[in-house]
């Protein structure tokens, strides 16, 4: 017993989201748009490619992943790159800066106790992150991932007057973000329709891991 290493399969926290050169993540996108005036939304469907082409340093010496991001219609279509942003790596916390927005996907240890303002590297309405169900098996689409966590952010979905946000990102000990949805929409307020979570106004994204 002396010999034995205890756990065989330990976790570390940043296998989560690995960052590691040349390996695309492709993702089915679902937007949905409502606009006023509009009674049925506008539903738009892509795919989108995230992956990490060079490593080098932030101006503090942090290790910094650059990102390039690719776009297409539906499988089949070439990729048609749109974009890059980086993954600054710290030892208690990543940074993720896209279109010179900084926010912070993940901060270290993964513990349920441990709570953080996604925005508080930028000028945002602050969010409150927290993490549930850590370590726990998910089935997202037709794959199972065997440990996923869930990253909570902005959670305001029981109010039948004004408003429904929903933030949320799912990620899996070594692939990284299979699963994410970011909802804001705004109810009518109206006398025909106040009170029945009518939506007028706002933009559901929806995006899940297809292939990595």
């Amino acid at each position: 017993m002396g010999c034995d290493p205890g756990e065989k399969d330990p976790i570390n926290d940043y296998d989560y989201f690995p960052l590691r050169l040349n390996a695309p993540l492709i993702y089915q996108v679902t937007e949905t748009r409502y606009s006023a005036g509009n009674p049925e939304p506008t539903v738009t469907t892509w795919q989108e490619k995230d992956e990490a082409v060079r490593l080098t340093n932030a101006p503090d010496g942090a290790p910094l992943y650059v990102y390039s991001r690719s776009v297409r219609n539906q499988g089949g279509d070439s990729w048609q790159k749109v974009k890059e942003y980086t993954v600054t790596r710290y030892p208690d916390k990543y940074l993720l800066t896209e279109d010179n927005v900084t926010t912070v996907p993940l901060v270290f240890p993964i513990d349920e106790k441990t709570t953080w303002n996604r925005h508080a590297y930028n000028t945002r309405e602050p969010e409150e992150c927290k993490f549930e169900d850590l370590h726990q098996p998910r089935t997202i689409g037709s794959t199972t991932y065997e440990k996923t966590i869930h990253v909570q952010g902005r959670k305001f979905i029981n109010d039948p007057i004004v408003r429904y946000n929903l933030g949320y990102f799912q990620y899996a000990k070594g692939v990284g973000l299979v699963f994410e949805e970011q909802t804001d929409y705004e109810y009518c307020q109206e006398t025909h329709c106040y009170g029945q979570q009518q939506v007028i106004s706002g933009v559901s994204k929806i995006r899940q891991l297809i292939e990595n």
